[in-house]
């Protein structure tokens, strides 16, 4: 695997995500009872790359509904 070089833009969106994603986690009044989750991957801008994450993770689709139904959570 190879490694690529950090892309600020990038890394402000994923952060950005995070950042969301956690206060909707600790809001009593957004989504009560649901808590999300995120797995975050980098392409390193590869076309390749992004189409195997995404067949892996729509692979995963129904596990995650599974958890989402009997844990209340949804983890992406």
């Amino acid at each position: 695997m190879s490694l690529c070089s950090i892309n600020s833009r990038r890394l402000r969106f994923s952060r950005a995500m995070v950042f969301a994603i956690e206060q909707i986690n600790n809001s009593t009044e957004l989504l009560p009872g649901i808590k999300l989750g995120y797995e975050i991957y980098d392409s390193c801008a590869s076309v390749s790359v992004a189409v195997h994450v995404a067949f892996q993770l729509s692979g995963d689709w129904t596990r995650c509904l599974t958890q989402a139904k009997n844990a209340r959570s949804l983890v992406w």
